[in-house]
């Protein structure tokens, strides 16, 4: 069992055993967009118990404090993030009955649109260059109490300071009308994650098995400094 009395299962174990933090599920890494989603009509499909564990977890944090805005990262690029935000995020609108907000705030590598097969045309980064009423590129999934803001059209350049603090703006205008809020973030390598993370009520940092050594872990966490982290998600590929 992990610092929160959850039990591990043998990867989990085998993949999080060093690790400075607790790790609190482990889920299958998908790599093509289209098969990213959990089946979870489907009991026994592989990650769904990992991912109602996680959502499990979270409630149980939502009933005491005042979480509202998860953050998802890792230590660096290829670790399933957007897997865990977007399987999240459905369950927790799917079992919940939670509303829930999906932001793509990764604009340099944007995921969350393949994953629902939604068109990127308009999303955070036109927002804030636009600023338009965050509303106008909220897209809500059908039949299910998700919404979902995409990133927008790739963009190299770094999120300056302002323009997180407009987003922070933009977040704080639409919040209110959610229960949850996941943001999927860049991961720490990329300059603006730490700043984005400020954003968040707590983080989640996902971590690949067999992949992530020890000191990119050492290095997240101390960059992580400061923010609420809720622990690891270890992620392995699908045998």
């Amino acid at each position: 069992m992990d610092a929160n009395g959850t039990r591990q299962s043998s990867a989990q174990s085998e993949g999080a055993s060093q690790l400075p933090m607790p790790a609190v599920a482990s889920v299958p890494l998908r790599v093509k967009p289209e098969s990213r989603l959990c089946t979870f009509d489907e009991g026994g499909a592989a990650g769904a118990d990992q991912f109602r564990l996680l959502l499990g977890r979270l409630m149980e944090v939502q009933a005491r404090t005042a979480l509202k805005r998860l953050l998802i990262t890792s230590a660096v690029n290829g670790e399933g993030k957007t897997n865990v935000a977007t399987n999240l995020a459905l369950l927790a609108a799917r079992e919940s009955r939670q509303k829930v907000l999906l932001v793509d705030a990764d604009i340099r590598q944007p995921g969350v649109h393949g994953v629902f097969g939604l068109e990127n045309g308009q999303g955070v980064v036109d927002l804030l260059r636009s600023g338009r009423e965050p509303w106008k590129a909220i897209r809500k999934a059908e039949g299910l109490n998700l919404y979902v803001l995409t990133a927008g059209a790739a963009h190299d350049e770094p999120l300056t300071t302002a323009r997180i603090l407009t987003l922070k703006a933009m977040l704080d205008q639409v919040a209110a009308a959610f229960e949850l809020v996941v943001i999927d973030s860049p991961a720490l390598e990329v300059a603006e994650a730490p700043m984005l993370a400020q954003l968040a009520d707590a983080v989640l940092l996902v971590l690949r098995a067999f992949k992530t050594g020890r000191d990119l872990v050492l290095k997240a966490k101390d960059v992580l400094q400061g923010n609420t982290l809720l622990g690891t998600v270890i992620t392995r590929l699908d045998p």
